[in-house]
């Protein structure tokens, strides 16, 4: 699915002819991955700073999660492949606009071998991994109000996400400090067990300090969820979620990123369920061209007893050009030839 998604950026591309940009460092908008929360909208980390008018991404990003926990009364033995394909757009007025399409697949995957070998080998704590069978899928167990279960595997779109953002400190093409607000709005278009059958929602205050070389960022947000009940788990109506970041550029083609992400837990029949969640993130981002970069990002859970995702691993291709740039370069030409 990622080739897939590189291959579709590079036609579009190529049919605009956009001139190319150097892609502005951001942070991967990798939303909360844990399988019980990942039917849901969240917070993912972004960029406080918008696109310049006319500017266009594009961002294919394939994750791997896998995630095992095992308590009393419920066990989440899974593994979840997401592809998301991004979409930005400058506005006027350092207005941005995009949307973002995933695709999903879940199962027993193939890595609680390799996990456990990594425990093992490092002496980490496995959370009994040891006492079920390898890539195996189980989602189920007793709620404080009854039971749940989700049992849907396979492939699947999920829910489409639209967002708008403004900038309202800073600029764009300038260093220093950026603020933004933002709205975003997940619609029910995954089948049944794989998204929510209401409307997500999302209010976002986001800022940033961009210096020569390096990047301070930050957000929070509120989460409005319409849907609460989904195959027996119920949601709060409302929590909050926000990150932490920093970026530097190691030379003039590699830059590391380094990130917490949490937030309130928004789970509420499952009283064995911390009320909070909290993820480490690294990561590398290589320019392989104009406008062009390919991440490696790593998206860890720091404690183990926690319940959250184990570990997501997401490679990311990003490209950006200026579409209104392309446009008026070629109206120009054709302006020169017919003048000839």
């Amino acid at each position: 699915m990622l080739v897939l998604g590189v291959l579709i950026s590079m036609v579009v591309c190529v049919v605009v002819c956009g001139l190319p940009l150097r892609a502005k460092a951001d942070p991967l908008g990798i939303q909360n991955q844990f399988l019980l929360n990942s039917v849901h909208l969240s917070a993912a980390p972004e960029s406080a700073t918008t696109l310049s008018e006319g500017a266009f991404t594009f961002e294919s990003r394939f994750s791997i999660t896998n995630s095992f926990v095992s308590e009393d009364f419920y066990v989440v033995d899974a593994e979840q492949r997401t592809t998301d394909l991004a979409f930005g757009y400058g506005l006027p007025s350092q207005t941005e606009l995009g949307f973002v399409l995933p695709i999903v697949w879940r199962g027993g995957g193939v890595f609680d071998h390799t996990i456990r070998q990594w425990h093992e080998t490092f002496n980490l704590p496995d959370g009994a991994r040891e006492t079920v069978q390898d890539d195996q899928y189980s989602v189920q167990g007793q709620t404080d109000s009854g039971t749940f279960s989700f049992d849907e595997k396979g492939f699947s779109l999920g829910d489409l996400r639209l967002a708008l953002k403004h900038q309202f400190w800073g600029s764009p093409e300038t260093l220093g400090w950026q603020g933004s607000v933002g709205a975003e709005a997940a619609l029910p278009t995954a089948r049944e067990g794989f998204g929510q059958n209401g409307v997500d929602g999302a209010l976002k205050l986001l800022a940033a300090y961009r210096g020569s070389g390096w990047v301070l960022d930050g957000g929070a947000a509120v989460l409005l969820y319409s849907d609460q009940k989904i195959d027996g788990i119920e949601y709060d109506a409302a929590h909050f979620e926000g990150f932490l970041g920093a970026e530097i550029e190691l030379c003039e083609w590699l830059e590391a990123r380094v990130g917490v992400y949490g937030g309130q837990q928004s789970i509420q029949n499952l009283s064995e369920m911390p009320g909070e969640f909290l993820y480490l993130d690294t990561g590398l981002e290589s320019r392989v061209g104009a406008g062009q970069s390919i991440v490696l990002l790593v998206r860890e859970n720091p404690y183990p007893s926690r319940q959250s995702a184990d570990v997501t691993i997401t490679l990311a291709y990003r490209v950006a050009f200026n579409l209104q740039a392309a446009l008026d370069s070629r109206t120009s030409f054709d302006t020169g030839v017919s003048g000839e």
